[in-house]
């Protein structure tokens, strides 16, 4: 299991290991300057590069560029260092390893301004790798003059650059840009990622990113409250369903729909097969009783079960007298996927989930029934809930505006499913899902070309299908998630982004799962 930590707690960790472990400051940033030169070194030896630019600001991320700048002329590189702040504002280890540079070589120069800068570098051999070092993790609001200046120079040459633990006016907690910010090719990120670089806009600047080891010790997280999980392969490994030799269809997870209405059969059709899919050994689709020939039609392997229904061909009120026979029967139910914002299907959705007391995936059109009023109701509902909104559903449903959602969306989803008690699936880019317990997972499988109808209702279907098998609402959702991108990126492969639809995460699910069994294998 990888993390994931804030601004603050990146500095937590480093305090510890300075003034507790006793690992001097100067061993991390020469561990870091390491780090970053392996970097710059395998770019400039596939572009076949030979000159680097550095650009420092005054505090430690330059000083891990001024470390870079004597590997790099140790490996017989160009390098020239265009420091912001004056010479006499570094301290502690960046001022050491300034004055240790400035021993080495005479290509270092205070460029306050970006003329001063352009006027230098126009004399020197073009840069084959740029290096940011200019603002660190610690940068909140817009980057101010000169910086600014110089970002919009990096970001204007023609050449990859390299950022020294986060591209500079990227947010390290939220990932958002205020200002302007670096467009790295790579970024080498100390110790553990930073939240800001695992959402966008951020992570879409960051490029590819890397941890560097610099020395943090894993005790370090003990002194850390809040990080965040990132999972692996052998995370989802083995929280996969083990089937016993004697397994049969009741025995293996029976899971109960409840979605579709006139115009969203196709809801209710991606939920019940992605459920088989997953494992599920049985799939009862309740339907609105017009639309069940459109649903046997479409479902060869899912019983359908005809349900009242209103005028306007969705669920009616009356339909829980039935619903509720399959209490017992089930072991998961799964609901609101198309099931429409109309007033009887939101109150069957409200009724089912005040009485039934197993677990109960609830999505879209039912997940929006808690908003306003309702959201006490989320609390005292009988059912272990598992909620799966999209960002603009879980705005209505919390009172969260979106602007308080991007600065803080960890930190929301972690309350919010602690102070309910649901297991919350936050789906966009990346998914988050939030525990009862306080544990939030940042997903890292997935890619754009999931952003298709209906990918959301196949996720819906494989957490109620894995719930039925026996995992926790809290495992099922994380292993639902990761495979739901996992079999996006491999379909991708095949398909491209642009010619994925939803069918095709069904059809590669079981590919995802052969991947994770695979490469536990390899390991």
């Amino acid at each position: 299991m990888e993390y994931a930590l804030t601004r603050e707690d990146s500095r937590t960790t480093d305090r510890f290991t300075i003034d507790q472990i006793g690992l001097p400051g100067m061993v991390l940033m020469e561990n870091a300057g390491r780090a970053i030169t392996q970097q710059v070194m395998d770019i400039l030896n596939t572009r076949g590069g030979i000159s680097v630019y550095i650009l420092a600001g005054k505090g430690n991320n330059g000083g891990d560029g001024f470390v870079v700048a004597r590997y790099l002329l140790a490996e017989h590189i160009d390098v020239t260092v265009f420091h912001v702040a004056p010479g006499d504002e570094y301290t502690g280890d960046a001022k050491t390893n300034f004055d240790i540079l400035r021993q080495l070589t005479q290509n270092v120069y205070y460029t306050p301004s970006v003329s001063e800068l352009e006027e230098i570098s126009s004399g020197l051999l073009p840069a084959d790798v740029l290096v940011d070092g200019l603002l660190g993790t610690g940068i909140q609001g817009a980057p101010r003059s000169p910086f600014d200046e110089c970002i919009q120079w990096i970001n204007s040459y023609n050449a990859p650059t390299v950022s020294v633990d986060i591209p500079s006016g990227v947010d390290a907690n939220t990932g958002q840009i205020p200002g302007v910010a670096v467009s790295a090719a790579a970024t080498v990120t100390m110790g553990f990622k930073k939240t800001g670089l695992l959402f966008s806009p951020g992570r879409d600047f960051a490029g590819e990113v890397t941890v560097a080891d610099i020395g943090i010790p894993a005790a370090a997280l003990d002194q850390v409250e809040q990080f965040y999980y990132l999972p692996g392969v052998d995370d989802i490994h083995y929280r996969l369903p083990i089937r016993a030799t004697d397994v049969y269809k009741h025995r293996a997870g029976k899971v109960f729909t409840v979605c579709g209405a006139r115009g969203f059969t196709g809801a209710a059709a991606l939920v019940s097969e992605a459920s088989l899919v997953a494992g599920a050994g049985l799939v009862l689709a309740g339907v609105p009783d017009s639309l069940n020939q459109i649903l046997e039609t479409k479902l060869t392997e899912v019983i359908t079960v005809p349900l009242p229904e209103t005028k306007e061909q969705t669920y009616s009120l009356a339909a829980y007298d039935t619903v509720e026979t399959y209490f017992d029967w089930s072991h998961v139910i799964a609901l609101g996927s198309g099931m429409t914002r109309q007033k009887e299907p939101q109150a069957l959705a409200q009724k089912i989930l005040a009485n039934y007391s197993k677990i109960a995936v609830v999505d879209a059109d039912a997940a929006v029934s808690f908003a306003g009023k309702n959201l006490e109701r989320l609390r005292a509902s009988a059912a272990r809930i598992i909620l799966t909104p999209h960002w603009g559903e879980f705005s209505k449903i919390s009172g969260y505006s979106t602007g308080d959602l991007n600065e803080d969306r960890l930190g929301i989803a972690r309350s919010f499913a602690t102070e309910y008690q649901v297991t919350l699936v936050l789906k966009g880019a990346p998914t988050i899902v939030a525990g009862p317990d306080g544990q939030v997972f940042i997903n890292p499988t997935g890619n754009p070309g999931m952003a298709t109808a209906g990918s959301g209702d196949v996720l819906t279907g494989m957490i109620a299908g894995l719930a039925a098998q026996g995992l926790t609402p809290l495992d099922a959702a994380l292993t639902a998630v990761y495979l739901h991108g996992l079999a996006g990126d491999l379909a991708t492969e095949e398909l491209t982004e642009y010619g994925m639809t939803a069918g095709s995460l069904i059809e590669y699910l079981p590919h995802a799962m052969h991947h994770i069994q695979e490469y536990y294998e390899q390991l």
